[in-house]
């Protein structure tokens, strides 16, 4: 019994201890009352009848070290207790900036961000064309803001408990918002997120809440749920995503049916590892069934929690990514459905630029007749039975070039057999990997 005692006197010191940490991090300001000591009253009871919750009794314990017994208080007792207890919230960082972000002060207006910026309670971040930045609330959770997105911290406030809460609302464009918390019974962080009218709730999981939320231009929500689960209410209504579902919800409306979300597409080019003498790639994948369209991005890390450039909505199964200049980068696809959900990311592919230089120039291309030719006073080719005619291009940076040739019917790929040239025109050009292209060349062929 002895040992039983001992050990719960440590266990409550242990848990003392940590509560005193978590608290010593916030600003803490303390309004005291002194109370008269009634029949009945336990700290426990008088902390709450103050605070709504016995949580500090501990404290207002420490406050009146004339207590030996604080489950035996005398009647009379006059006692210093908190009255009010107001914990200031911190402050959401501006990290990893990229081009042009914004942030909305509340004295200012938008002005420009800069790493390390602090955004509080109804301030706003926004990002421009080619631009990101990472909002972190604290250890546990951060929000990935993509380009033309905009948000505002709605509400942000610390409980007695030491639980960071906050709303944020997606006012336009998209985020991601990655939640791990450091314990999933007693979880640090609660986010509520607004995307259009629709509020999202995510729930603490062991494997952590990866979640995409979208505002679209009608005010409609789309929320694609990764990893973890959590409610979408809007209309009076609400449903559960879990891992790998989402759902639309139109502006002051319900929420749709879940559906599965889009595996991520097969990337081609630039392959893993590869390195580029240009920097200007272009990004190529597989076409993925029930794809509507899809969103392309390079960045500086393999997560992509610093893009540095993003396709937006593509309907072909390639983007022509802008000048990206020296060093080593990592790209990844994914695909909207019809109904504008952001399904999974592909894993993200390493490349390299080594050459600081754009290319937009087409491939060379020439002609050459074989089994004889013989050129008329009028330019045109005269041409025997047996001429064949192959073609020969080259190019120095992007390479993979594509022939393309046509004799008065449609364009199409040369396959690289001779071809038997018939009378009238053969016209012909090159194009390169990035869809750059040669002049188009022609040649009048007359039978001989």
């Amino acid at each position: 019994m002895a040992g039983d005692c001992k050990m719960k006197r440590i266990m409550v010191s242990l848990l003392l201890l940590v509560v005193t940490v978590t608290l010593s991090a916030q600003e803490v300001v303390d309004e005291y009352v002194e109370h008269v000591v009634a029949p009945g009253d336990t700290l426990e009871r008088i902390t709450r009848k103050y605070l709504g919750t016995d949580f500090l009794w501990r404290e207002n314990w420490k406050l009146n070290p004339q207590i030996k017994n604080p489950h035996m208080l005398r009647i009379g007792q006059r006692l210093k207790v908190i009255k009010t207890r107001t914990i200031e919230a911190q402050s959401a960082l501006v990290k990893n900036i990229v081009a042009e972000v914004d942030k909305s002060a509340k004295t200012e207006g938008w002005v420009d961000a800069v790493d390390g910026d602090e955004i509080g309670a109804s301030e706003g971040v926004r990002t421009l064309a080619d631009s990101s930045a990472n909002l972190e609330f604290n250890a546990e959770s951060t929000l990935y803001l993509d380009e033309y997105s905009q948000v505002f911290l709605r509400g942000r406030e610390t409980t007695l408990r030491g639980v960071d809460r906050g709303t944020i609302e997606v006012v336009s464009g998209g985020a991601d918002l990655k939640w791990n918390p450091i314990s999933v019974r007693r979880p640090q962080t609660e986010l509520t997120l607004v995307t259009g009218s629709a509020v999202t709730v995510p729930r603490a999981q062991a494997s952590g809440v990866s979640l995409h939320a979208a505002t679209t231009d009608d005010r409609s929500a789309r929320l694609s749920m990764y990893e973890g689960s959590g409610e979408v209410e809007a209309g009076g209504a609400s449903v559960n995503l879990s891992k790998g579902l989402g759902v639309a919800v139109p502006d002051g409306g319900q929420p749709g049916k879940p559906e599965r979300l889009l595996k991520a597409p097969v990337t081609m080019s630039p392959l893993d590892d590869s390195a580029l003498n240009y920097n200007n790639p272009m990004l190529t994948w597989e076409a993925l069934d029930n794809a509507a369209s899809y969103n392309a991005e390079v960045c500086a890390d393999p997560e992509c929690a610093e893009p540095l450039a993003q396709s937006g909505t593509v309907n072909d199964t390639r983007w022509h990514a802008p000048s990206l200049g020296l060093g080593q980068f990592y790209w990844r696809v994914a695909a909207y459905s019809a109904s504008g959900l952001l399904g999974y990311s592909s894993s993200a592919k390493k490349f390299s630029i080594t050459r600081d230089w754009r290319d937009d120039i087409g491939p060379g291309v020439v002609a050459e007749v074989v089994g004889g030719a013989i050129s008329g006073e009028g330019g045109e080719l005269r041409v025997g039975k047996q001429s064949r005619v192959i073609f020969h291009s080259m190019d120095d940076a992007a390479g993979g070039v594509v022939i393309w040739f046509r004799q008065g019917t449609e364009w199409q790929v040369w396959d690289g057999e001779e071809l038997e040239p018939k009378p009238g025109r053969i016209e012909f050009f090159a194009e390169d990997m990035l869809g750059n292209k040669s002049p188009t060349h022609s040649l009048e062929v007359v039978a001989e």
